[in-house]
C-alpha cells in the first residue's frame, strides 16, 4: 500500500507538471522550511540539469524534472532527500524536447513550489500578500498599488519557478520595493505603498535635488509650506529632482516671464518641434535649467483625483562679464555685461550691452 501512494503521488506530479492537473496556490505555512529558485545549467552534451536549495526540518524533499515534447512527456528524474538543514536537490534530463518542467515536492507528494520551466521569461506573479492577506485586485499588468495601513510585510509569489523576487523596504514614505527577475535577466519592479491618514496621497514626503556631486534635501518643514526659494551656489546651470511621494508625480519645469533685464530685452525659450514658446512643461528626467539666475520647479503629487502643487525656486549667481574695453576708431563706450549664463534651452538672454 505504501509503495502504490508513493507510485500514485509520482504520477499526479507528473500529470501536474504537464499541465493535465491545475497547480494549486501555495499557502505559506503548509509545509516547514523553503524552497529557493530552480537554477537550470545545460552542458555541452546538451544535457540539463535544475538545482534547487531547500530547507526542511527533518522532512522529505524530492525534486521532479520532467521534459516534453508536442505535450507527451519524454524523461523523468528526481531527486529525493531527508532534509535536515538546507541542502540542494538537483537531476538532469536531456535537452532534446519542446520544454523542461521542474518543481519540488513534499513528503506526501504535494507541489510545494511554482512550477519551473526550463527558458521562461516571465516577471508575471501569481499573488502578493500584504501583512499575510491576498492584495485585492492584483493585475499583472499593474506595477503600484497604495493601500491603507499601519504596517507592511509583503510577500510575492513568482508564477514562474525560475523567476526570482526580492523585496526591500522604504520608510518615508512606507513601500514595499518588489524587485522581480526573470531566468533571462528580465527585470519588473512592483511597488506597494501605505498611509495612514487620507491626506498622505498627495503629499510630498522629501524632496533632494541635485548638482554635480552634490545632493541636498530641502527640509520637511519648509515642503509643508508647498512654497520654497533654494539658494544655490554660483555657477550652476541645473538641478535635477528626487521627490517621493506615494501619489503619482509630475514635475514641470517653470519659464520666468523675463522679457526685460536692467532695460534689455531678452529672448525667450523656443520649443524646437514646435516653434512656441511653452510657459510649463514636463521637466525631462526631473531636470531644472537655471535660465536668467532662475529655476522654477513645479511638483505634483495626485492621488484619488485630488492633486497638490509644490513650487521650488531655484537661484544661482551666474558668470558676468563686469569689464570690456573696447579698443578701435578711439572708442570705448561700448560695455556688454554678462547677464544670465549659458543660454541654457535657447534662451538668447546671456548677453546685454
Amino acid at each position: 500500500m505504501k509503495v502504490f501512494k508513493k507510485l500514485l503521488a509520482l504520477v499526479l506530479s507528473a500529470a501536474l507538471l504537464s499541465g493535465i492537473i491545475a497547480l494549486p496556490t501555495f499557502a505559506k505555512g503548509e509545509s516547514s522550511g523553503s524552497v529557493g529558485q530552480v537554477i537550470y545549467t545545460v552542458s555541452s552534451e546538451g544535457i540539463v540539469t535544475a538545482a534547487v536549495e531547500v530547507t526542511a526540518d527533518g522532512e522529505e524533499r524530492t525534486l521532479v524534472v520532467s521534459s516534453y515534447s508536442g505535450g507527451y512527456l519524454l524523461d523523468m528524474a528526481t531527486d529525493k532527500k531527508l532534509i535536515s538543514g538546507t541542502e540542494t536537490l538537483s537531476a538532469e534530463v536531456d535537452n532534446v524536447c519542446d520544454r523542461i518542467v521542474a518543481s519540488v515536492l513534499d513528503e506526501n507528494g504535494k507541489a510545494i513550489s511554482a512550477k519551473a520551466v526550463y527558458g521562461t521569461d516571465s516577471t508575471d506573479i501569481s499573488y502578493i500578500t500584504v501583512n499575510g492577506e491576498k492584495l485585492e485586485n492584483f493585475d499583472n499588468q499593474t506595477d503600484k498599488y497604495v493601500l491603507k495601513a499601519s504596517s507592511l510585510e509583503v510577500e510575492a509569489y513568482p508564477a514562474d519557478g525560475t523567476t526570482s523576487v526580492s523585496i526591500e523596504y522604504k520608510s518615508e514614505p512606507t513601500q514595499a520595493l518588489i524587485n522581480v527577475t526573470s531566468s533571462r535577466g528580465r527585470k519588473r519592479q512592483i511597488i506597494v505603498s501605505a498611509y495612514t491618514l487620507n491626506y498622505q496621497k498627495t503629499e510630498l514626503f522629501s524632496l533632494a535635488y541635485k548638482y554635480g556631486d552634490v545632493t541636498e534635501t530641502i527640509d520637511p518643514n519648509l515642503l509643508s509650506t508647498r512654497e520654497v526659494t533654494v539658494e544655490l551656489p554660483d555657477n550652476v546651470m541645473s538641478v535635477t529632482l528626487e521627490p517621493k511621494a506615494i501619489g503619482d508625480i509630475t514635475v514641470m519645469t517653470q519659464d520666468e516671464p523675463v522679457t526685460e533685464m536692467d532695460g534689455i530685452t531678452l529672448g525667450q525659450y523656443v520649443d524646437v518641434a514646435s516653434k512656441a514658446y511653452p510657459y510649463n512643461r514636463i521637466a525631462v528626467n526631473n531636470l531644472i535649467p537655471i535660465k536668467n539666475e532662475i529655476g522654477t520647479a513645479i511638483v505634483k503629487v495626485s492621488g484619488d483625483g485630488i492633486s497638490n502643487d509644490y513650487v521650488i525656486t531655484f537661484i544661482s549667481r551666474q558668470p558676468r562679464l563686469t569689464e570690456f574695453n573696447y579698443i578701435g576708431a578711439g572708442k570705448d563706450s561700448i560695455k556688454p555685461t554678462f547677464i544670465g549664463g549659458s543660454a541654457i534651452n535657447n534662451d538668447n538672454g546671456t548677453l546685454s550691452a
